[in-house]
């Protein structure tokens, strides 16, 4: 068979999408001639004519009426105090609101980190300040840190928790530009 070009599981093949394809377009026509069937009131009969048995008939109409009888669109109401969410709410005590500092400031989140696995101080620190920073300049920020942290951090300043946050605090110069 291999000499023809063809092998039998394309041939198959081939012949499994023809069907599908016939199969599409007899229930295509089917569903139109329905549809037309049901807009004339039954006095036009196609899907007789196209070999579709009373019961196949009868079985999808019942399931387009089904699906599509209780669709329609969404209409809003001013239902007013008297709405059930409303009424269903009456008398439960509401959240109290959130107390606190409020929101932050740009300027303060520009200085508030979060530790992540494997951070330390020193290399927080070395990634805040400018390429080429001392190792002068880097233990002072790490210093400053620390004592800015030492309540959230506590003894030892190696010891830093992932999801931690740190505040880092204000220089009070700006680095040089290079």
């Amino acid at each position: 068979m291999t000499s023809l070009g063809t092998t039998f599981d394309t041939v198959l093949t081939h012949a499994a999408v023809a069907a599908l394809l016939g199969a599409g377009a007899w229930s295509t026509l089917v569903l139109a001639s329905l549809a037309a069937e049901a807009h004339t009131r039954g006095r036009v009969q196609l899907a007789e004519r196209l070999g579709c048995p009373a019961v196949v008939r009868t079985w999808v109409l019942a399931i387009f009426l089904a699906l599509f009888a209780g669709i329609a669109p969404a209409q809003a109401t001013d239902s007013g105090a008297g709405s059930a969410t409303a009424t269903a709410l009456d008398g439960l005590p509401l959240p109290e609101r959130a107390q606190g500092a409020g929101p932050h400031t740009h300027a303060d989140l520009a200085h508030r980190v979060v530790v992540h696995a494997g951070d330390s101080l020193w290399r927080i620190a070395r990634r805040r300040l400018p390429v080429g920073a001392s190792d002068a300049e880097i233990a002072a920020l790490v210093a400053s840190t620390y004592d800015a942290n030492r309540s959230a951090i506590g003894p030892d300043p190696d010891r830093l928790h992932p999801g931690e946050h740190l505040d880092f605090p204000v220089p009070t110069t700006l680095p040089e530009a290079p």
